[in-house]
Order: structure tokens, then sequence, then C-alpha cells
């Protein structure tokens, strides 16, 4: 699915899909196989390897990271990707994807980004119903995302809240 055909031809393959059910089993082979265009034009498997979601459907309207291209968001199209487990881009999947890999380099965001990325870690937290809250209970234990400033150098870090020593 790589030139500007593509979009018809993965409307014809979800149709062709959506018609036999049974290559959609629990352990379908199509979830971690590349038959998802995007909304920026790139080809994903609607799922990686250890499950997290590598696309979703658009949150009110709103086409944001790894949003489905609007063209395959309608009819049977719609029906297939909604069978395969894809779902609207939720408040954990978006500090899964997008917030977390910030504090993966070791640099520090600017404080009134990190306190913006803190109030979206909190609010993701509050949605104990979401199937993603484990994922990101267990993301955060390993994550340093903590500020902590060694009161004797002055000298800022990030600490994971599972670190045992926060201070040195």
């Amino acid at each position: 699915l790589v030139s500007c055909h593509c979009v018809a031809c993965a409307l014809r393959l979800f149709r062709f899909l959506l018609k036999h059910p049974s290559l959609l089993s629990d352990d379908c082979v199509l979830l971690n196989v590349t038959i998802i265009k995007l909304a920026d034009g790139s080809n994903v498997a609607p799922f990686g390897y250890g499950g997290e979601a590598n696309a979703f459907l658009p949150a009110d309207g709103e086409c944001g990271p790894k949003t489905v291209h609007p063209q395959l968001l309608k009819g049977d199209a719609l029906t297939f990707l909604r069978k395969l487990g894809l779902r609207p881009r939720d408040a954990l999947a978006e500090v899964i994807g997008d917030i977390l890999p910030q504090y993966e380099s070791g640099q520090l965001p600017e404080e009134s980004k990190h306190a913006q990325n803190l109030r979206r870690i909190f609010h993701a937290l509050e949605n104990r119903e979401s199937q993603d809250h484990k994922a990101l209970v267990d993301k955060l234990e390993t994550t340093e995302f903590l500020r902590a400033t060694n009161a004797k150098s002055g000298k800022v870090t990030l600490q994971s809240p599972s670190s045992s020593v926060y201070f040195k």
C-alpha cells in the first residue's frame, strides 16, 4: 500500500476481509501486517507485536498522530477497522505514544511543557476502565518523568517512580 491508488486497494481489501470473519480471529495475523494507511500518508500494521496500537480512529473528527486516513473512515472500511480493534485515540494512548517518549532521551522538557505533561498524565491515570490503563502504569513505573532537584548541588534530574535512589 504505497502508491496513490493504495486507498482504493485498501478499501477493496477491507471489504473482502469483512466478508470473511474467520480471518479476523483473536490470533489474527493481520494485526501485525502493514495494511493501514494513516492520514500522514505512512503505512502501518494496526498493532505492534506488544499489542500497542499503531493506528487510531479520529477522536471528535480530529486527525491527530497515528490517525487512519480519512478516506478509509466510511462504510465497510470503517466497520472493518472497528472489528479489527481500532478505536479512537484516548488520553492514555496520547500519554503512552506522545508524552512519555519525550522523556526517553534524558532531556528535560521546558518547565511549562513538563507541567502540562504531568496534568495530562494524571488525567489519563483517572481513566481506570481503559484497556490501556495497566500498560500506562507499567510504562510510568520505568519512565524517568519526575523532576528531582538535589538540595546540595541544585542539579535537576529526571527520576522514575520506581527509582530506589532519588538523591545522592
